[in-house]
């Protein structure tokens, strides 16, 4: 009940002087009463409430209106348009016949419900396009490993395949026949000059020609094969013939007997069709030369023996 109201009910009964005046207060009084019970009765009502009326946790508002309490009271507010919720703003004071409080409270309500669920919306989005990003990034980065690594790869290859052969390799592709050359005889101190070739390789040699270092126009083809361990004998200056079948008489003139510098050239090959390969004896060089040699290895067997007497040594 109003203060207000009370107060002047009390003056007024205080200048009652008759009956009437007396029926007319009661009366007063007793529609005042029913008024406070008819608002009470509102908080305790299981129905909703309609727009404008009071409302509270447990008697909420109808469909499409929003109870608003204020932020010093928030145990009864007043039914407004809205979203069904409790809302509470910072009204000092929620009365049911404010009307511009009514309407002023329905856009600030709407405002602080959807402004939550937009930034919530926002978040969401934000986080989703985060991890999409890390997870493109991801990717990317795997991507470009394994297009480096295919890339790294495939430059070995063609390096690889332009590359030089090694020492070793190209000593096998450059080596010719291991050939063994003997010269006697040089300048005729015994009447003729010898020249031997012997194949100690475990292939055949073709041996395509001889001639002078120092006068390549004196040759003389052989085109004969050389098997292994045979040899052949270049003869030459030697005037007649020789009956000698694994050799030749290609000049007639000394070779030796010249300047220094002087020697023979012979070229030799795989077969007739292969690319000649030429060696050089000189005349003043040693009486007997080795081509190609092969390299040779300890035998395991010594170092084995060694190794054993070196620990017998230390005990």
């Amino acid at each position: 009940m109003d203060g207000v109201k009370v107060d002047r009910l009390a003056q007024a009964f205080a200048k009652v002087t008759n009956r009437r005046q007396l029926a007319a207060l009661v009366g007063a009084l007793l529609s005042m009463l029913v008024q406070s019970v008819a608002r009470g009765s509102q908080l305790g009502r299981a129905t909703c409430r309609r727009k404008g009326r009071v409302c509270s946790l447990h008697s909420g508002c109808c469909r499409g209106l929003t109870c608003v309490t204020a932020a010093t009271n928030m145990r009864y507010g007043i039914c407004v348009p809205g979203t069904g919720r409790l809302v509470s703003i910072g009204a000092s004071l929620i009365s049911p016949s404010n009307e511009a409080g009514v309407e002023d409270v329905n856009p600030q309500e709407e405002t602080s419900s959807a402004a939550p669920s937009t930034g919530r919306k926002d978040e969401r989005e934000a986080h989703i396009a985060e991890i999409r990003a890390g997870r493109d990034v991801k990717h990317t980065k795997i991507k470009t490993r394994r297009d480096t690594k295919r890339t790294r790869a495939q430059t070995h290859k063609n390096e690889k395949k332009t590359l030089p052969p090694e020492a070793s390799d190209a000593a096998t592709v450059t080596l010719g026949p291991h050939l063994e050359f003997e010269l006697l005889n040089p300048g005729g101190l015994a009447g003729t000059e010898t020249l031997t070739v012997r194949n100690l390789d475990n292939a055949s040699v073709f041996l395509v020609k001889i001639e002078s270092v120092l006068h390549p126009d004196d040759d003389s083809a052989t085109n004969r094969t050389l098997n292994p361990g045979s040899g052949f004998n270049y003869y030459s200056g030697i005037l007649g013939d020789t009956d000698d079948p694994e050799g030749q008489i290609w000049i007639h003139q000394l070779i030796c007997s010249e300047t220094t510098g002087a020697g023979f050239k012979i070229t030799v090959g795989a077969n007739a069709d292969s690319v000649n390969q030429q060696y050089v004896v000189l005349c003043n060089g040693p009486s007997l030369v080795r081509v190609n040699e092969p390299s040779q290895v300890a035998p395991v067997q010594k170092r084995k023996r060694n190794h054993h007497r070196h620990n017998k040594k230390k005990r």
